[in-house]
């Protein structure tokens, strides 16, 4: 597929991601009184949830394909993700309790972990490797991108109203889920087994080692990441900043990750 709707769908989808991976701390500090420890237990709610559906993603389009033949793929399944992130986001923004959060969080978690894979599987799909390398560079650069811009905007939307930033959330999934209806093939195709492209086998084998470093390393990346998000709204309200400035501090931080994907 073009890489134009495909990357404008991916800044939507991680804006909308990122302000409950990454903003919500500020959210919940502001209007919930939540202290440290509960947005620690909060980050590791969804950090497991987000594993768990992320797991069993490729298993769900699948099943999806096989039990609903002619109506499940992969784009289906993204659709039913993004209605129900819709759905949680306005239940939020409409009632932005303690209790509401932490019912809905786990759910929204496991919805986000099996969404990503889907939507990387989409950006690799019928590309031979070194095209496919380009097009993950400009898919983490995009991410990476939103993540900021979200959390950057976030102080202004919690200090208009609170609950804004759930109905940021849950509008930037309703505009995702028109890009996707529009552009988005049915189903994420990739190269065939005999195209000439393709990466032997046994080069796929040799660099499992690579592969498994590589994911224990994001895994431990993601988890300082989710250490440190619960921390930054006390270390900015200790340093007497504004939930305004805070986020526009917190978005500095996060952008130095766009430099380096950038670079790289």
């Amino acid at each position: 597929m073009r890489s134009g709707p495909l990357l404008l769908a991916v800044f939507l989808l991680s804006m909308a991601t990122a302000s409950a991976e990454h903003a919500v701390f500020f959210f919940t500090k502001e209007a919930l009184g939540f202290g440290v420890m509960a947005n620690l237990l909060l980050a590791l709610v969804f950090g497991v949830t987000y594993l768990l559906g992320a797991h069993r993603s490729h298993a769900l389009s699948e099943w999806s394909v096989r039990r609903l033949p002619g109506v499940g793929n992969e784009r289906f399944v993204l659709l039913l993700i993004l209605a129900s992130q819709v759905v949680i986001g306005g239940l939020l923004a409409w009632s932005p309790t303690a209790g509401m959060f932490w019912t809905l969080w786990p759910v929204l978690g496991l919805v986000s972990g099996v969404q990503w894979p889907i939507v990387e599987s989409y950006v690799v799909a019928g590309r031979p490797p070194r095209a496919a390398a380009t097009a993950i560079s400009r898919f983490n650069v995009t991410w990476a991108v939103a993540v900021v811009v979200a959390v950057a905007v976030s102080g202004f939307l919690i200090d208009w109203w609170e609950p804004a930033l759930f109905a940021m959330g849950g509008l930037l999934n309703l505009v995702g889920i028109g890009v996707l209806w529009a552009t988005f093939p049915k189903r994420a195709e990739h190269l065939q087994d005999d195209h000439p492209e393709r990466i032997a086998p046994e080069v796929v084998r040799s660099c499992r080692p690579l592969i498994a470093s590589s994911r224990w390393s994001m895994l431990s990346s993601y988890t300082l990441m989710f250490v440190l998000g619960p921390y930054l709204p006390e270390v900015f309200d200790a340093l007497g900043y504004s939930v305004v400035a805070a986020t526009l501090f917190a978005g500095v931080l996060y952008a130095l990750r766009v430099v380096r994907f950038a670079w790289m």
